[in-house]
């Protein structure tokens, strides 16, 4: 789109030059890049597509208007659209509004400049922004809707933005009054009437009314002191120092509108960092490198085990191993952006070394109130969309089996898993993957802690030393028979688990041999030894690991090494060879030739006594002449 223009030459052989310099550039960078391509192009949702009228139209109607809203309005809170409600994209990073100016430099600039190529850009980019399929063009045809790619047309938005206010004879009058008319019609649609139960119902289509209304102010008064600086500058009075400082402040106040209120208030905040900052003095148990199990804990504090140091079976965390996105697939649990099984997936804790649970204490959810049959605030045990259990809602001690109160600190009450398997542990029977494909998610997800589940290979290589479970085993499985499988297990576990940064390290003795599984996600990146010789890692169960262990004693260590670091590394080493003598032949390149090569100029006039592009000009003379 800059072809056309005067100040941009292009030729086929800068366009090469260029196109090699970006391959080099990539390959140089590959000791991080494919070790990060490897990990994530077998997560389900990079190839995840959209396709028939998906291709045209949102399925949520509002995002269009609310990409609008965005570049007229400050920006919502993450995660938290309010005036037009969304479900599918609340980290989609959509936004685009300039503190203070907002879309008034854009407006002036494409109504000045209408042939100008940032104004073709803009309008291209509007144009995929709208329409699904282009705007997924930008994050490989995924599924997943983001904006992020937003960030380039709104540097060139800036651009405009920038020209237009540094052009004396630019009219902002027109600008000023669409701007204000958008914000017109974002107010006249907070204020349209909802109707609930049979009721109608005012002051509720924003999702939050009082935030709306700061929003909305915000960007009434950044527009109307927005003209009062265009009018002074009209009228020749100081313009530039005001404006800087006055679109800092406004930086300023657009992003305490948004953590202030719309993220978090002080005492959340103080909250935060009490409970899970400072959280580690009220750990129950601490992991240690020779000492390792997992926690769990309520659905509002995924992340909080990390701060602590605990292993937790729960957490935000979008990049993870492929073979856990696998693992949660299989037994029908939604694993995007975070692990979140829900107290009624009871089996997931023995199967996975849960050993403790952490309850947030919430007002009347105490677990001496529930006992003690004191009603609790909501009457309704699954408030959210997927009715899945809210542990801190709940006596889990119904839903846990095997779990038991054990003490408490100022914002967590504490359960211990009395069925707790170290990790580390052996099977007596298998299940096929064939067999398993037939059951229901939940029959499947209990069968794990019950038999391994192996392919058909796995099945051939391994009939010596591991038994088929009988058909009407496979089938149901009560709380008792989870308890009892659980005590197996605490029976044939490893004597010993330790790990370090390169791995970890198993002792188990076996009266005779079998497979021993561990709960830790599979990857090519895996090797292991038993007593000192090599066996082979299986991929078992969905998405984890299992090797052979012989009659007696046994001593597994497993290391990892990072599928593609090596060939990434070497491959970033001859790229920075193969830039260096590049850099040397293009210097003696350039030596020969009697013009500068780069080239450039201003398409319109600053205000400033000196142009930029006369200086710009003068720099590249003056090494030529100096040559």
């Amino acid at each position: 789109m800059r072809l056309p223009c005067k100040d941009f030459r292009a030729s086929w052989g800068r366009f090469f030059g260029l196109l090699f310099e970006a391959v080099v550039g990539s390959c140089i960078a590959c000791a991080v890049l494919l070790p990060s391509a490897l990990a994530i192009l077998g997560n389900y949702r990079v190839n995840e597509r959209i396709w028939g009228d998906e291709w045209l139209f949102y399925n949520e109607p509002s995002r269009v208007i609310r990409v609008i809203q965005t570049f007229f309005m400050p920006s919502d809170a993450p995660a938290r659209p309010n005036l037009f409600k969304s479900e599918q994209a609340k980290w989609s990073s959509v936004g685009g509004y300039f503190p203070l100016f907002g879309m008034l430099g854009v407006i002036t600039f494409v109504r000045a400049h209408r042939r100008h190529w940032a104004v073709r850009v803009s309008l291209f980019c509007a144009v995929c922004a709208f329409v699904p399929i282009l705007n997924s063009m930008f994050y490989t045809f995924n599924a997943s809707y983001y904006a992020r790619w937003f960030f380039m047309p709104i540097l060139i938005l800036a651009l405009m933005t920038a020209v237009a206010l540094d052009d004396e004879k630019a009219d902002f009058a027109p600008a000023v009054k669409l701007s204000a008319a958008a914000l017109a019609i974002f107010a006249a649609i907070s204020l349209i009437p909802e109707k609930e139960d049979g009721k109608l119902s005012f002051f509720t289509f924003p999702h939050d009314i009082i935030y709306f209304c700061i929003q909305l102010a915000v960007a009434v008064i950044f527009l109307v002191y927005a003209a009062f600086l265009l009018r002074r500058r009209k009228r020749g009075l100081e313009f530039g120092w005001l404006s800087v400082v006055s679109t800092a402040l406004a930086s300023i106040i657009c992003i305490l509108s948004v953590v202030v209120y719309g993220a978090v208030t002080p005492k959340d905040a103080r909250e935060y960092i009490d409970s899970a900052i400072y959280g580690r003095d009220g750990v129950f148990e601490s992991v240690s490198e020779d000492n390792f199990f997992r926690a769990d804990i309520s659905e509002n504090c995924d992340n909080y085990p990390m701060l602590w140091g605990l292993p937790s079976m729960r957490c935000f965390q979008s990049v993870v191993s492929t073979s856990i996105m696998e693992f949660y697939d299989n037994i029908g649990i939604q694993r995007d952006v975070a692990s979140r099984p829900d107290i009624s997936h009871y089996t997931l804790r023995g199967l996975l070394s849960v050993k403790y649970f952490y309850r947030e204490i919430k007002e009347g959810y105490s677990l001496e109130e529930m006992q003690a049959g004191v009603s609790p605030p909501s009457s309704s045990e699954s408030k959210d969309k997927k009715f899945e259990l809210e542990a801190a809602e709940v006596d889990i001690t119904k839903y846990l089996t095997g779990f038991e109160y054990v003490g408490s600190n100022d914002y967590f009450e504490i359960y211990e898993n009395k069925f707790f398997v170290p990790m580390g542990f052996t099977y007596d029977s298998y299940v096929s993957a064939s067999t398993a494909e037939d059951m229901s998610d939940s029959s499947r997800e209990k069968l794990l802690i019950q038999a391994l589940v192996l392919d058909d290979e796995q099945i051939e290589k391994y009939a010596d030393i591991i038994d088929r479970l009988p058909n009407e085993q496979a089938v149901k499985m009560s709380k008792s028979d989870y308890e009892r499988s659980c005590r197996e297990k605490q029976q044939h576990c490893a004597d010993s688990f330790t790990y370090d940064s390169h791995g970890f390290t198993s002792e188990i003795d076996l009266g005779e041999p079998r497979l021993v599984f561990f709960s830790v996600p599979y990857s090519d990146g895996w090797t292991a030894e038993v007593n000192g010789k090599p066996v082979d890692v299986e991929k078992v169960s969905y998405g984890f690991m299992a090797v052979r262990g012989e009659t007696g004693a046994n001593r597994i260590v497993f290391r990892y090494r990072t599928p593609g670091l090596r060939t990434g590394a070497f491959i970033s080493l001859g790229s920075v060879l193969i830039l260096a003598a590049y850099l040397l032949i293009m210097r003696f390149v350039d030596r020969r030739r009697r013009e500068p090569v780069l080239r450039h100029c201003y398409d319109y006039q600053t205000l400033q006594k000196v142009t930029a592009s006369e200086v710009y000009t003068r720099s590249f003379i003056k090494d030529n002449n100096t040559k």
